[in-house]
């Protein structure tokens, strides 16, 4: 009688988890599901042929992260949460930019600040060489600190700046492929870079996702987030393999908003930061977010690479932590590193 108990509830011990993520709007029937490690094509069609046809939104191949995303009634979900194949289920949600907006005229002080080890300077010093070699990914959102990297745009969130975690993972499914397919070719010699100014709760799929792409090779500079809290709650932020990035004004106190922590590896500025704008090629705004800090990083990464030639993504963001201007920094929690960004400008 115990023998066929324990057989009984074998099925129920072996399912996958079925995750939701913590502190976002959920999306009722929306799942995304995520194979185990090593899994082949044939195994993830024989995982999709469980869900009914044309539910199907998105499907994941790129380096170690395998999935797809879909709609799944409670009979299906069961059933595909208990293949053998599936490490987990993750619940799709709602995911947004990491930005306030502000109406102020300033210049780019940003570029300045990283390019000097005192706060107060005007000019911008860099090499020539910035960031040739290199390809920069922007997941919806501008990198201007490498002028000669070549640019792709990743359109993941919609025109008010909101998507969904799947649609994220796709467009990180997509840099990851397309990053490899150009290193294979010749086309980012020195390597690739991505910037992500997005983000929500905590999610266990963002967060594989991103640490998929980053072991094939691309860097990540991630937002911390806005909430004034700590980083660890958030993803991507909350990532180890990424380069996760806080905010500073313009006198090198931490944002009021920026997130902080032991997840944060650098700083940068992000407090009245100029960018492009819609309505036009020549439009730009005022952002105040660790979505303008991040795209510092990664630009700087871009810069870098070219500079001082390839590096794994963990290379070059402890290389940024090693270069970073030390104690500068205000406002800082305890255990939050105190660092900001710096290009290595040889005039100082």
């Amino acid at each position: 009688m115990q023998l066929l108990t324990l057989a009984t509830l074998l099925p129920l011990a072996l399912a996958a988890p079925v995750i939701q993520p913590r502190g976002v709007q959920l999306i009722p029937g929306n799942y995304i599901v995520k194979l185990k490690a090593g899994a082949s094509e044939s195994t993830l069609q024989d995982a999709i042929r469980h869900v009914k046809t044309g539910s199907t939104k998105h499907i994941y191949r790129a380096g170690r992260f395998k999935g797809f995303a879909a709609q799944l009634s409670p009979q299906v979900l069961d059933t595909v949460s208990k293949l053998s194949e599936v490490e987990y289920v993750e619940q799709d949600a709602i995911i947004t930019t990491q930005e306030s907006v502000t109406q102020t005229d300033n210049v780019p002080w940003g570029l300045a600040r990283i390019s000097h080890r005192a706060t107060g300077a005007t000019s911008y010093v860099y090499d020539e060489s910035a960031g040739e070699g290199t390809c920069s990914y922007i997941i919806d959102t501008g990198i201007y600190v490498a002028h000669t990297t070549k640019l792709f745009a990743v359109k993941v969130l919609d025109a008010n700046g909101s998507g969904t975690i799947s649609s994220v993972l796709a467009g990180i499914d997509f840099v990851a492929s397309d990053a490899a397919a150009r290193s294979a070719a010749g086309e980012c010699p020195n390597g690739s870079v991505a910037n992500m100014s997005l983000g929500g709760g905590k999610s266990t799929a963002i967060n594989s996702a991103a640490a998929a792409a980053v072991s094939s090779g691309v860097f990540f500079a991630v937002a911390a987030g806005n909430s004034n809290d700590d980083a660890k709650y958030y993803s991507p932020a909350s990532e180890p393999t990424v380069c996760t990035v806080g905010a500073t004004d313009v006198a090198d106190a931490r944002a009021y908003f920026s997130n902080y922590g032991a997840g944060v590896d650098v700083f940068a500025p992000g407090v009245d930061v100029l960018s492009s704008w819609i309505g036009g090629v020549d439009e730009t705004n005022t952002i105040s977010g660790t979505s303008m800090a991040s795209p510092h990083v990664a630009g700087l990464g871009a810069y870098l690479l070219g500079l001082l030639g390839p590096k794994t993504p963990a290379e070059l963001c402890q290389h940024l932590k090693d270069t970073a201007t030390v104690g500068s920094i205000t406002g800082l929690p305890s255990g939050t590193v105190n660092a900001l960004v710096y290009n290595g400008n040889a005039e100082e």
